[in-house]
């Protein structure tokens, strides 16, 4: 398999901590890294396989969190851009 290039959003999903309860009961949200194209790479990365993400992050707290996550799962970051 040659290397697969992911282009499109990298964000941070927000899941409710307590499950089966109204949104306005729920007291704390566990960010996790999502997005489409994020998500495929993460997981050509975990197979094995050569995975690169062009995408473009907000220099903050979230943007270190995603690039943390790809780096960890072997994700090629060397195209993210962060503003």
């Amino acid at each position: 398999m040659g290397k697969l290039y992911a282009i499109g959003e990298a964000l941070i999903d927000f899941i409710p901590q307590t499950k089966g309860v109204e949104l306005k009961e729920v007291k704390g949200f566990e960010p996790q890294v999502g997005g489409a194209p994020t998500n495929v790479a993460s997981c050509v990365a975990k197979l094995g396989e050569e995975a690169t993400l062009i995408t473009q992050l907000g220099q903050d707290a979230f943007g270190d969190q995603i690039i943390d996550m790809l780096a960890h799962q072997g994700v090629d970051t060397t195209y993210i851009q962060r503003t």
